[in-house]
C-alpha cells in the first residue's frame, strides 16, 4: 500500500514526530513517503492508497485581528482549504491523523480535530485512533512508537 505521510511544522517538532513514525512503519515493511505540506500539491493524494496527516496546533491572529486558538498550521490550513474548495472526495483513501499541542491551552491538539473533520469532509476512511502529543515529541517516543506499530497493522 503506497502511503503518504504529510506533515506541517513551525518549529520542527511535527517534522520530528513524522520521521519517527516513518521509521517505525519501516520496521513493519510499510514505506511512507514523508513530505512537508509546503512541498505538496493538492492532487498529491491521487498518488497514494493511504495518507497520514500531522500538524502542530497553532494560535494566530486572523485578518480581522481576532485571536484564534487551536488552529491548523498555516500551510496545512491552506492545503485543506484548497481541497475543500475543489470539493475533492477521497472515499477510497485510508487516513490516519496525529497532532501536537499543549495541554496548557483550552484547545489541546485542536489541529488533530481539524484534520479529523477534513477526513470526514472529503469522505476518507479514518483508520485507527488519533495520536495526540502533548508538548514536545522528544521524550514521548514510546507513545509515538506504540501508535505507529498499531497503525502499521492497519496499513498492511
Amino acid at each position: 500500500m503506497k502511503t503518504l505521510l504529510l506533515y506541517a511544522t513551525n518549529s520542527g517538532n511535527t517534522y520530528y514526530a513524522a520521521h519517527r513514525i516513518a521509521e517505525v512503519l519501516k520496521e513493519h515493511d510499510v514505506s511512507a513517503d514523508v513530505r512537508s505540506v509546503g512541498d505538496a500539491a493538492p492532487d498529491v493524494f491521487n498518488e497514494f492508497d493511504a495518507a497520514i496527516l500531522g500538524s502542530c496546533t497553532w494560535n494566530r491572529h486572523t485578518a480581522t485581528a481576532k485571536y484564534e486558538e487551536g488552529q491548523l498550521q498555516d500551510q496545512m490550513q491552506g492545503f485543506v482549504d484548497a481541497l475543500k474548495m475543489g470539493r475533492k472526495k477521497f472515499a477510497d483513501k485510508k487516513f490516519a491523523v496525529f497532532g501536537l499541542g499543549d495541554a496548557d491551552y483550552m484547545k489541546f491538539c485542536a489541529a488533530a480535530d481539524h484534520l479529523e473533520q477534513f477526513v470526514a469532509d472529503v469522505g476518507g476512511q479514518k483508520i485507527g485512533d488519533t495520536l495526540r502529543i502533548d508538548g514536545f515529541p522528544q521524550g514521548r517516543e514510546d507513545a509515538i512508537d506504540a501508535w505507529a506499530h498499531q497503525l502499521a497493522k492497519l496499513l498492511t
